[in-house]
């Protein structure tokens, strides 16, 4: 029985482990200024290396590999370099390639809002109607170039809420790629240049598997058949105990950002220890597994996701990267080529993992969703 839900998950169609290699593209810089906006080298790097990455990718597993790409247009983006959809313009060709190729093109909105008076970023996860406002112009944008509604939606910043995927869910969109299991909440204050307002939820009690969730509550699946919509969290695992050791010339050529990463390290270990504010159990173990964490060797983030498929009922893997994190994919890619489990998995899309996890019948019939 599916511990979420009460009911039989579906057997999942073949052994083999759906892997979603979700990619943001976004501006190399988090904040800019409008006038002087950041350039896109590193998804424009990342656009020379795909074929290649994906060739690696599928001779490993051997079966054709697929990205997941999530594209930002919103009103930074406007703001910035004159449409929200400018990266569509800049790159269509690409991306209608990779599309050809079964690759999933989506959206990842940012609630990013421009203070002319102080000359600032604010992250605006407070005014819902704002976020709504920056959603609508994503699936517009989306929409007018495309034709069509993205396949999928990941919001940026780690930020939901139930009307973010009710607004996900208004425009078509079958599946959400946000939700982050094991992450805690976070309050207001300076992040990544800007400043953020409103709170980051708790998503302690998010389930580790894909599920259709309640309108009252996105952490709670609702009972199956009563939306369209699909989340897909994150992978979470249990992090290793070892570290790379401290490099002090590191943390003096990036004296503020070391302070907050060193800071917010150790609120995080604290609030492990703290009470759940849902239901007074200890917070999980776990945390997502993010690519760009201080993995010692690589192979021990490949060692946590693996060892995580063995406590979820239904196994999958989705991780997320920026486009300007290209070299990592090459430190991520390089010790999963030398890993004995890599050959249970296949670089897929959302709509084809949860096809073959069961979860989609009428994929898995062969019919179209």
């Amino acid at each position: 029985m599916g511990p979420d839900t009460g009911r039989p998950y579906s057997a999942p169609v073949d052994d083999r482990i759906p892997l979603l290699f979700c990619i943001d593209v976004e501006p190399d810089e988090h904040v800019y200024p409008p006038d002087d906006p950041s350039p896109w080298s590193g998804f424009e790097a990342l656009v020379a290396e795909s074929a290649r990455l994906r060739e690696r990718m599928t001779t490993l597993t051997g079966e054709p590999a697929r990205f997941v790409w999530s594209l930002r247009i919103d009103p930074q983006i406007e703001e910035a370099y004159g449409d929200a959809a400018w990266i569509v313009d800049r790159h269509r060709r690409f991306f209608d390639e990779v599309m050809t190729l079964g690759d999933a093109v989506g959206v990842h909105p940012h609630a990013w809002r421009w203070d002319r008076t102080q000359r600032v970023w604010f992250a605006d996860h407070e005014d819902a109607d704002w976020v709504e406002r920056c959603m609508e112009m994503c699936f517009e944008g989306y929409v007018s170039r495309f034709g069509g509604p993205p396949p999928h939606h990941r919001f940026g910043s780690r930020f939901a809420s139930e009307r973010v995927l009710a607004t996900v869910e208004r425009f078509g969109t079958r599946f959400d790629l946000t939700l982050e299991p094991g992450e805690p909440p976070e309050p207001p204050g300076e992040r990544l240049g800007g400043i953020w307002k409103g709170e980051i939820p708790d998503m302690r009690q998010v389930p580790r598997r894909p599920y259709q969730p309640d309108g009252s509550d996105l952490r709670r699946p609702v009972e199956g058949g009563q939306r369209r919509l699909w989340t897909i969290p994150l992978t979470a695992g249990v992090l290793p105990l070892r570290r790379r050791p401290l490099r002090i010339a590191d943390r003096l050529s990036h004296p503020v950002r070391s302070a907050h990463g060193l800071a917010r390290r150790a609120g995080r270990v604290l609030d492990r220890m703290r009470p759940h504010p849902l239901d007074g159990e200890p917070a999980p173990a776990y945390r997502v597994l993010r690519l760009w964490n201080d993995w010692p060797p690589m192979t021990d983030l490949w060692d946590a996701a693996f060892a995580s498929l063995d406590e979820v009922e239904l196994p999958y893997l989705a991780f997320a990267i920026r486009s300007d994190m290209e070299p990592l994919l090459e430190r991520a890619i390089a010790p999963l080529e030398q890993h004995p489990q890599a050959g249970r998995l296949v670089f897929t899309t959302p709509e084809d993992a949860l096809a073959r996890l069961g979860l989609l019948q009428e994929r898995a019939s062969g019919s179209t969703s």
